[in-house]
């Protein structure tokens, strides 16, 4: 399991390619903002996907425990306090945006250095652990649509209690 608090230029140039073969596309995007946070030993950096698109860009990126996690909250709070005003519920969804877009490429990082330790636990053999990284990245189109399908069937059904 990745540690908390760990910066990207404190591992291994192999773990760091390893971890860019797992992003996939947008490799480099990540690369430059997690090189900066490290630099900084800051666990932050601004994400505009994530900010307008937290829980799609989570599911798409794999990280199902933020995207599913929201949902099943935001739901509950919302049958929970469905009398709170649309303006506090606005100023909750955009603290929660705000949030999540500061602290999603950290999100990320440990996402993606978990699944990269637990594979070379895995998978001793580096070159076996490049060709899976190669085609099996860290992210998913299929789960992106597979979360929005399941939040439009949760917003109908909540509709109609």
């Amino acid at each position: 399991m990745a540690e908390w608090g760990t910066h990207y230029l404190d591992l291994s140039e192999e773990t760091r390619q390893e971890l860019l073969l797992y992003l996939g596309k947008n490799d480099e995007t990540y690369e430059k903002r997690w090189t900066k946070m490290s630099e900084k030993r800051h666990f932050f950096s601004w994400n505009w996907s994530a900010f307008f698109a937290f829980t799609f860009w989570s599911a798409h990126r794999k990280m199902y425990y933020l995207s599913y996690g929201y949902l099943i909250l935001s739901t509950l709070f919302g049958l929970l306090f469905s009398s709170i005003p649309d303006l506090a519920n606005l100023f909750f969804s955009l603290l929660i945006g705000v949030l999540f877009a500061l602290f999603s490429n950290y999100f990320c990082f440990v996402n993606a250095l978990t699944a990269i330790k637990k594979l070379k636990t895995e998978t001793p053999d580096r070159s076996d652990r490049i060709h899976y990284l190669q085609t099996h990245p860290g992210y998913s189109w299929p789960a992106f649509w597979i979360y929005l399908l399941v939040d439009i069937a949760v917003t109908v059904a909540t509709s109609f209690i």
